[in-house]
């Protein structure tokens, strides 16, 4: 036993070989699938905005109604959220993030079948209860698998998905559009159909997929899941980090406190912009396919 323990001792200090092979896999198996669950999520979250070109005259809705049809998503999915990040930490993210993209994909299609106000305040209310818990979830798995000193650009990469998903939404989402009428079926109705089923897909995917901890990852050799397990370990040790710290002590921290502010401030431009964008767009005259690619210009740069 003491042997097995110094050699995994050695492999976490030595060999930068190692670390590096070992980050690159981790990152080549972790990386796609989270920016592809986020881009899913972001295209499926707004979607309304360019459904509501044809959708909010078939079914009657004027501007307070969609409005509330959008802010009732938000509203579940922050209440939601705390919850469904502690079944990931208890469950792992195999069990908790493939439920979200499941769930939620099985909300974006009940979307199609929305026959007034009503049953899509209650669609919408139940997307934002399945995706809650995602991007916190994503956040807890990259910190279980990748040390501190990568931990930021990993995470960066991650939120790299938002500008491009905003970009391609916009393009791929006016594009479904122009199905109107196809095997008489409203194109609003096609767009909630189509994308909806990619994260249901992907929910299945990620079930025989994922790995909840390094201590499980077969596809790593043993050299390379020594030197993660060790190297967490190690950080883990260095920064004090208090899992079992209690919740609302955590969330009461005046540091949390202020980044759940400065979240508040920034999110609220881009959850009043977003959904009204291809409304406004519209109402210059221009098609759907176009309306789209106008919507794409903005996120562009970043």
């Amino acid at each position: 036993m003491t042997e097995v323990v110094m050699d995994k001792a050695a492999i976490t200090t030595a060999d930068p070989e190692i670390e590096r092979s070992t980050i690159r896999k981790v990152a080549l198996r972790l990386m796609w699938f989270v920016m592809a669950m986020y881009f899913l999520a972001i295209l499926d979250r707004g979607n309304i905005s360019f459904a509501a070109l044809q959708m909010n005259k078939e079914l009657g809705l004027n501007a307070e109604k969609f409005g509330i049809a959008v802010g009732i998503m938000y509203f579940t999915y922050s209440i939601f959220e705390i919850p469904s990040n502690l079944i990931l930490s208890k469950y792992g993210a195999r069990v908790t993030l493939t439920r979200i993209a499941i769930l939620w994909g099985i909300a974006t299609v009940l979307m199609a079948f929305t026959q007034g106000p009503l049953s899509l305040y209650a669609f919408r209310g139940f997307l934002g209860f399945a995706e809650s818990g995602l991007f916190p979830g994503v956040m807890l798995l990259l910190s279980l698998w990748f040390p501190f000193s990568y931990r930021a650009r990993y995470n960066a990469m991650f939120n790299y998905a938002v500008p491009i998903s905003y970009i391609f939404a916009s393009l791929i989402s006016g594009a479904i559009l122009e199905l109107n009428g196809v095997f008489g079926i409203s194109g609003w109705k096609w767009l909630f159909i189509l994308e909806g089923l990619p994260p249901v897909i992907l929910g299945i995917v990620g079930i025989f997929y994922l790995t909840d901890r390094p201590q499980q990852a077969s596809w790593l050799s043993t050299a390379q899941r020594n030197w993660l397990i060790g190297a967490l370990e190690r950080d883990a040790k260095a920064t004090g980090v208090v899992h079992a710290e209690g919740v609302l002590r955590t969330i009461t921290k005046p540091m949390v406190l202020l980044f759940g502010l400065c979240n508040f401030g920034l999110f609220c431009g881009l959850a009043s912009l977003f959904p009204w964008l291809p409304q406004i767009i519209k109402s210059f005259g221009l098609p759907n396919s176009q309306v789209g690619f106008v919507t794409a210009i903005p996120p562009s740069p970043a």
